[in-house]
């Protein structure tokens, strides 16, 4: 079952989640990913392993986006509508939006990516 195979059974396996995106970008580079290819199964229930397993998964998320969050946003200025802090936050968010999902795009979709044929197998489309 997935419980078996994706769950983490040492202290090593959930470092290795909250090691996210920096195993994620290794895995790509130095494993062929087109073997061995888990495909998750739905479970109604869900064990004490399971919660601890997406917790980790997650934490790193949360923690950068709270970081960005409390430092990024220009809260003391977003209580009035002004043109100046909104211009700012949206040319930011165009920045980070074109300057990380651009190179993931090309390395999805493109002729001359290297990862284009490991990622294949692990794509939802």
């Amino acid at each position: 079952t997935w419980e078996n195979k994706m769950a983490p059974t040492t202290v090593s396996d959930l470092v290795r989640l909250a090691l996210f995106p920096v195993r994620n970008i290794m895995d790509m580079a130095t494993k062929d990913l087109k073997q061995g290819v888990v495909k998750p199964e739905a479970s109604p229930t869900a064990s004490l392993t399971d919660h601890v397993t997406s917790f980790f998964a997650v934490f790193p998320r949360v923690v950068i986006t709270l970081v960005c969050w409390y430092f990024m946003f220009p809260i003391e200025d977003a209580r009035t509508f002004r043109l100046d802090w909104v211009s700012h936050v949206f040319i930011r968010d165009l920045i980070v939006t074109f300057g990380f999902a651009g190179p993931w795009e090309f390395l999805l979709y493109s002729y001359h990516s290297p990862f284009k044929t490991n990622l294949a197998a692990r794509k939802f489309n």
